[in-house]
Parts: C-alpha cells; structure tokens; sequence
C-alpha cells in the first residue's frame, strides 16, 4: 500500500468521507499539506505515522466503550 493509500485509509477511518480537513486539524497541519501528501508532491514526514496511530488507537477505545455502554443500556432496557 502506498503512502497516499494508507494516509486515505486511516483519514476515512477517523473522519469520514470529508476526511482532509478534520484530518489536517487532528494533526495541527494545514489542509494544504494534507493535500501535497496525497498527490506524492511532498513525502509524510515519519511522525506522522505515530501520530495516525494513536488517533486511530483512540478512536477504536471510544468506539469499544460506546459498543459496551450500548449493549449495557439494551441489556437494562430488555431485563
């Protein structure tokens, strides 16, 4: 997978479809750089990698909580 692949990929992930700029605000870079990532017109600097990682690690605990509070609530509400 290519640098613009993945940095897609895990964009989509956390932000959706509308992904550069809510990804470009995580990062505390300009949705421009976003941008010259993508089409390869400058290289992703390596802490960047690091820093998709621990969204994307906290997104999936939040995820995991809301999936275990709301399969607790619906257990309480069925009971």
């Amino acid at each position: 997978m290519t640098d613009p692949e993945l940095l897609e990929m895990s964009g989509r992930a956390l932000f959706g479809t509308d992904w550069h700029r809510g990804l470009a605000r995580a990062l505390s870079v300009n949705d421009s750089s976003v941008r010259n990532w993508m089409h390869g017109r400058n290289a992703v600097p390596p802490g960047i990698w690091d820093d998709l990682a621990a969204l994307l690690t906290e997104r999936q605990g939040k995820i995991t909580e809301t999936i275990a509070t709301l399969a607790a609530s619906r257990a309480r509400q069925s009971a």
